[in-house]
C-alpha cells in the first residue's frame, strides 16, 4: 500500500492537476443561486484520461531512456599498496648469459640452471633449483658460472654496504660432482670478502679482502697476494671507494681481466686527502647498554671544491714465471703526458686485445675527456704508456663518456657514442668509429635522435648493433644496426620497430611463438659472434623474452618467457588510464607529460579528481619511457582515485645535448619553472583536475625540486597545495663533488650559481603551504645534514611544517604510511596540525562536480600511448 501511495505522489509531482480542478468548488458556490447542482462528468473524464496518457508517456520515456544497471563502473579489483611494495607486478627479466658462441646459460621457470645450445637446440640441466634454495641463493647477482662451465661461485651471505658494494661469504659448487664447499678466504673461514669473481680462463678467481687484491690461478690454488697496502676507508685496491662506486663505475669492482685471462688490470684509489663526513649510527633501542653512545662512521666523501680521490692503474700478469712458479710484480699504467699533475677521473678501462688498453680520463671539471691507448711499449713487463687517441670537449655543458667501447674484428678501430652536430637541432649522440692508428673519427649515424648504448659488432658482416631512441620519441628504445663503412649513404635498419605490428618475423614451428606483444622498449644480449641475441621486450605491454637468430632474417627461434602470471594478474586489476601529452614551455621546447588517470574517469563527466605530481627532474634523467612499470603511482590512481603525473622538461635526457644542457651551471631554476608551468597549464586545460588539490612529491633531487617548487610558487594563485620532500638536497655545497661539479662546476668559478640554487635561501614562500620533510639518518648519499640545514632555515623563518626522520638508510616503507589513508586496513597515526598522510588528498578526494558542460580539451597534443 505504501508503494502505491508513493507512486501516486510521484505522479502528482510529475503531472500536477490543472488549476480549474482546484478551483471547481469555488465556481460551484458562485453559481449555486443561478443553476441547479450538476456535475460535468464527461469533461472530468476526458481531463483525467489526458492526464493519464501524458503521465504514461513520461514514464515510458524514462524507462526506455534510462540505461540498464550494469553494476559498478570499475569491475576489476583495484591495486593494493601491498602488491606494489611486495613487487607483485615485477616482470621476469632475462637472467642468463652467453657462456660460449653457441651456448646460453640461464635459470628456467622451475629455478634450475640450464644450458641451451642454439644450433643443436639441446637443453642440458646443470644445477637443480634445490641447490640454490639450500644455500639461499636468489637473483642473478648471487651466482656466477666459471668460464670452463665446471663450477658455480655462490654468494651465501651478504652484508650490504653502499649502493653496489657488500661484504659476503662465498661457496664453490662443483657442477659435475654436485658438491659445494667454502671458498678459501685469505682472512680465514669467518672473514667476509669485499669481492669475489671469475676471470676469463678456466676457473681463475680474484678476490678482495681488507682492501687488498688476491689472485687464484684456479679454484683450488693457493691465493697470491697482489697488494699489501690496503687500508680501510683510505686505500682501495681493485674495489672502488664511495665516490667511484656511486658516481662513476656504478659497480663494486675495479678490475678487468684481459680476453685470454693472462693479464689483470686493477685500480688503486687513494682517499687519504679526502675529507670525512661523519654518519652517526644509533643502534637498536632494544639494546640500550650496547648503544649508550652512538657509533660514528667516518665516510670519505669529497664535496665541491674539496680534494677528490686520486687513482692509479696497474697491470699484473697472471702466468707464473718459468722455473720458479712465482708471479711477476704489477706494472704501472701511466696517464697521457698532458694529464700528469692534473685532477681527473678514470671512467673507462677496456682491453682492446691481450696487450693494449683503451682508457678514458675525464678532467675534474668534466668538460674535457681524453681517450687514450695504453700498452707495454717494450713488451718486457715494463710500465704501460698511454697515448692520446681522442679529445672530447664541451663548451655548453659536461662530457659524459662511460659506455664500454666496441672493437672491430681486426682491432684497428673502436666504436663509441659521441656527440655530433645535427644542424640547427644541436648535438646528438651517434655511433662514432675511431681509428686506433690515426685517431680519425667517422660517424656511422646521423639525425635528431640519441644512441643509448652499443651492443655488439659482427666482424663477419661488419655490422654495428646498438640501442637508440627514435626521432621525436625519446621514451622509446629499439635495436638497430648499421654497416661499418665509409659510405655517405649508410642505412639504418631497425630490428625491433615492427614488433607487434604483425610484420615481425617468427619461426613456423612452435605455436607459442605467436604472442601478442606491445614492444617499444627493447634490450638485447648478443652472443660473442653476434649471430644470435636474446631480445627483451620491456614495454609498454607485458614484458617478454625471446631468442632471435639475427642471421636468418632476424627470426625468433625460441620464446623464453612471456610473463603469463603477471599478464593474468594485470588482466584482473583495475588499471589506470594512461594519457601522454605534449605541453608548451617556450617557442623552442615542449614538455612531455604522462598522466595516470583513475580507471573510472570519463571525459564527458563533470567530476574533478585530486592530482599528485611525482618529480625527479635531475639533469640527464628521463621519467617518461615506454617501459612496463606498475608503480605506487598506479596504486594512487587505481585505489585512491588520484591522478598521477610525470613531467620531462628542460634538462631531461635522450633529446639531444642542447635541451639537456639548458640547466648547466644553474640548477634549481629552469627545471623547477618547467614543473610549475606545465602543471598550471594542465589545470587550465583539463576540467577533471581539482585545482585546489594538486600535490608535489619527490625523492633526492626530486625532493629538492619539490621544496623549490613550493618556494617559487605564486603566493596569490599557487599551483600546489602541498609538497612531500624525501631526502632532499638543500645546498649543493653539501653534496658529492663528482655529481655537483659536473653540472655546477667548482664553487670558486660559479659562486652565483651555487647561491641561486641554495634552497635554504628561498624558504620564505613555503609559509602557509603544507610541507612534509622525510629523511633517514643513515643516508650515505644525501646526508641528513641536508635536511637539518633546511629545517634550520624553516625554523628561523617561523614556518610550520611536518617532519619525519628515521634511523635507516632507505625510507621506502614510509610511502605506505604517507599514502595509506583511512580506507586501508591499518590507519596511520595522523600528525597533529597537518593534513597528512597524503597531503590531505585522500580525505578530500570526494570529487566535486561542476554544473557546467565541459568537453575534453583539444588544444593538448596527445601522443601515442
Amino acid at each position: 500500500m505504501s508503494n502505491l501511495i508513493s507512486w501516486i505522489n510521484r505522479v502528482r509531482w510529475i503531472c500536477p492537476m490543472p488549476s480549474w480542478a482546484y478551483s471547481h468548488r469555488g465556481m460551484r458556490e458562485e453559481l449555486v443561486s443561478s443553476a441547479p447542482d450538476s456535475r460535468n462528468y464527461k469533461g472530468i473524464g476526458i481531463a483525467l484520461l489526458v492526464i493519464v496518457i501524458v503521465c504514461a508517456l513520461i514514464v515510458t520515456a524514462v524507462v526506455l531512456l534510462t540505461p540498464p544497471d550494469t553494476g559498478p563502473r570499475v569491475k576489476n579489483q583495484r591495486i593494493s599498496l601491498d602488491e606494489i611494495l611486495h613487487g607483485e607486478f615485477q616482470p621476469n627479466r632475462f637472467n642468463g648469459s652467453w657462456t660460449s658462441d653457441t651456448v646460453l646459460t640461464f635459470r628456467n621457470g622451475d629455478g634450475a640452471l640450464v644450458s641451451y645450445d642454439v644450433f643443436t637446440k639441446k637443453l642440458t640441466n646443470l644445477v637443480i633449483n634445490t641447490t640454490f634454495r639450500t644455500y639461499n641463493v636468489y637473483g642473478t647477482e648471487s651466482y656466477q658460472i666459471s668460464p670452463d662451465l665446471r663450477h658455480l661461485l655462490l654468494t651465501v651471505e651478504r652484508k650490504p654496504k653502499y649502493r653496489h658494494s657488500f661484504e659476503g661469504k662465498f661457496k664453490i659448487y662443483d657442477i659435475h660432482k654436485k658438491h659445494a664447499y667454502d671458498l678459501h678466504s685469505p682472512g680465514g673461514p669467518r672473514s667476509l670478502l669485499q669481492f669475489a669473481g671469475w676471470g676469463h680462463r678456466g676457473s681463475q678467481l680474484s678476490v678482495v679482502w681488507n682492501n687488498d687484491l688476491y689472485y687464484y690461478n684456479s679454484v683450488n690454488a693457493v691465493p697470491v697476494r697482489l697488494t699489501n697496502d690496503g687500508e680501510s676507508d683510505v686505500l682501495f685496491n681493485a674495489i672502488p671507494d664511495w665516490l667511484y662506486e656511486e658516481e662513476i663505475l656504478s659497480s663494486n669492482k675495479a678490475m678487468w681481466f684481459s680476453p685470454n685471462g693472462e693479464k689483470l688490470c686493477f685500480a688503486k684509489f687513494n682517499d687519504s686527502k679526502v675529507d670525512i663526513q661523519p654518519i652517526p649510527r644509533y643502534g637498536s633501542e632494544l639494546d640500550p647498554k650496547a648503544n649508550q653512545y652512538p657509533k660514528i662512521e667516518q665516510l670519505r666523501y669529497p664535496k665541491p671544491g674539496r680534494p677528490i680521490p686520486s687513482v692509479e692503474l696497474f697491470v699484473f700478469k697472471t702466468l707464473p714465471k718459468e722455473g720458479d712458479n712465482s708471479f711477476p710484480s704489477a706494472v704501472v699504467v701511466k696517464p697521457p703526458q698532458s694529464l700528469r699533475g692534473k685532477e681527473y677521473y678514470v671512467t673507462i678501462v677496456s682491453w682492446i686485445d691481450d696487450n693494449r688498453l683503451l682508457m678514458n680520463f675525464l678532467l675534474r671539471s668534466q668538460t674535457q675527456a681524453v681517450l687514450a691507448v695504453c700498452w707495454d711499449h717494450n713488451r718486457k713487463n715494463s710500465d704501460y704508456e698511454c697515448a692520446e687517441s681522442q679529445t672530447e670537449t664541451s663548451h655548453t655543458g659536461w662530457v659524459e663518456i662511460n659506455d664500454q667501447p666496441l672493437f672491430d674484428g681486426e682491432r684497428q678501430a673502436y666504436f663509441l657514442p659521441l656527440p655530433v652536430n645535427d644542424g640547427a637541432n644541436g648535438k646528438f649522440l651517434h655511433v662514432a668509429k675511431i681509428s686506433l692508428a690515426t685517431g680519425e673519427r667517422d660517424y656511422l649515424t646521423h639525425g635528431p635522435f640519441d644512441i643509448v648504448s652499443l651492443k655488439a659488432y659482427d666482424k663477419k658482416n661488419k655490422f654495428v648493433y646498438f640501442l637508440s631512441t627514435r626521432e621525436n620519441a625519446p621514451g622509446e628504445q629499439h635495436l638497430y644496426r648499421v654497416k661499418d663503412t665509409k659510405d655517405d649513404d649508410k642505412e639504418l635498419e631497425c630490428l625491433t620497430c615492427d614488433i607487434g605490428s604483425g610484420s615481425a618475423n617468427i619461426s613456423d614451428s612452435p605455436a607459442d611463438l605467436n604472442v601478442d606483444i606491445e614492444c617499444s622498449f627493447v634490450d638485447a644480449h648478443f652472443n660473442p659472434t653476434a649471430d644470435f641475441y636474446v631480445r627483451e621486450c620491456l614495454g609498454p605491454g607485458i614484458p617478454s623474452v625471446a631468442l632471435v637468430d639475427v642471421v636468418q632474417n632476424n627470426t625468433v627461434v625460441k620464446i623464453m618467457d612471456t610473463n603469463d602470471r603477471l599478464r593474468e594478474l594485470v588482466e584482473i586489476r583495475a588499471m589506470p588510464q594512461v594519457r601522454n601529452f605534449s605541453a608548451p614551455l617556450t617557442d623552442k621546447y615542449n614538455a612531455a607529460v604522462r598522466l595516470l588517470l583513475p580507471p573510472g574517469l570519463r571525459d564527458e563527466e563533470i567530476i574533478k579528481y585530486p592530482m599528485v605530481v611525482d618529480v625527479y627532474a635531475g639533469p640527464g634523467s628521463i621519467a617518461i619511457q615506454e617501459r612496463f612499470v606498475i608503480s605506487w603511482g598506479h596504486y594512487l590512481a587505481s585505489k585512491k582515485n588520484i591522478i598521477y603525473a610525470s613531467i620531462d622538461g628542460r634538462g631531461s635526457a635522450r633529446q639531444g645535448e642542447t635541451r639537456m644542457h639548458e640547466v648547466y651551471k644553474h640548477l634549481g631554476t629552469i627545471e623547477v619553472a618547467d614543473q610549475l608551468a606545465v602543471v598550471r597549464y594542465l589545470k587550465s586545460m583539463l576540467h577533471f583536475i581539482e585545482e585546489d588539490h594538486v600535490a608535489l612529491q619527490g625523492w633526492s633531487y626530486g625532493g629538492y625540486v619539490t621544496a623549490l617548487a613550493l618556494a617559487q610558487d605564486s603566493e596569490t594563485d599557487p599551483v600546489f597545495c602541498c609538497g612531500i620532500s624525501i631526502a632532499p638536497a638543500s645546498n649543493w655545497l653539501y653534496y658529492d663533488a663528482a655529481y655537483t661539479e659536473r653540472y655546477m662546476q667548482n664553487p670558486s668559478v660559479n659562486v652565483g650559481g651555487y647561491e641561486t640554487a641554495d634552497l635554504t635561501r628561498q624558504v620564505d614562500n613555503i609559509k602557509n603551504k603544507k610541507f612534509f620533510l622525510i629523511h633517514g639518518t643513515l643516508d650515505d648519499n644525501v646526508h641528513y645534514q641536508q635536511s637539518m640545514m633546511l629545517t634550520q632555515a624553516l625554523v628561523k623563518k617561523e614556518i610550520l611544517f611536518s617532519s619525519l626522520c628515521c634511523l635507516i638508510t632507505s625510507v621506502s616503507f614510509l610511502l605506505k604510511k604517507v599514502w595509506q589513508g583511512s580506507h586501508e586496513k591499518r590507519r596511520p597515526t595522523p600528525i597533529k596540525g597537518t593534513s597528512f598522510p597524503a597531503c590531505g588528498l585522500i580525505s578530500t578526494g570526494r570529487w566535486r562536480a561542476s554544473l557546467i558542460n565541459v568537453s575534453t580539451p583539444t588544444t593538448l597534443k596527445r601522443s601515442a600511448s
